[in-house]
């Protein structure tokens, strides 16, 4: 998750502020009212802050992770039984969560790598089309280009 956080001068005038997110690069992020990024596809786009009469720009680019498939926690490009017995093994303890990609297991995104994320992988393997949280799907890294950006009247 990644926001863009604007620096108000002089700090008292913060509270009074009023920012306006929005991006003319809809197909690669998107951007929500209290400015936080979602990547959606690979590539550069810029975010605009609106302040009044006032702007800034920051420019974004969005690239997959090396192994980005959600689910596939041991990389190698499947998502499979392997990786839900994984995932498995470590929820209950039996194996440290540090012999996989701890940012591709938590498949429900619900902040907790167990037996729920498990499960979404084995039914994803298994071809269910529901109840497989983000199985399958890849995961994007978004990463600031520039500083954060910051308004002064």
């Amino acid at each position: 998750m990644f926001f863009v956080i604007p620096v108000v001068a002089p700090a008292s005038a913060a509270e009074y502020a009023e920012f306006k997110y929005s991006t003319e690069n809809n197909d690669v992020i998107a951007v929500s009212d209290d400015g936080e990024i979602t990547g959606l596809k690979q590539g550069s786009a810029v975010v605009t802050v609106t302040c009044g009469n006032v702007s800034t720009q920051v420019k974004v680019t969005v690239t997959p992770a090396v192994h980005n498939i959600i689910g596939d926690v041991n990389e190698d490009g499947i998502v499979d039984t392997f990786d839900a017995m994984l995932i498995q093994q470590v929820s209950i303890g039996k194996v440290p969560n540090s012999i996989f990609n701890n940012k591709l297991a938590d498949v429900n995104n619900d902040g907790v790598i167990n037996v729920l994320d498990a499960s979404c992988v084995q039914r994803f393997a298994a071809d269910y089309t529901k109840k497989t949280g983000n199985a399958g799907k890849a995961y994007i890294e978004i990463t600031p280009v520039s500083d954060n950006p910051q308004i002064m009247e």
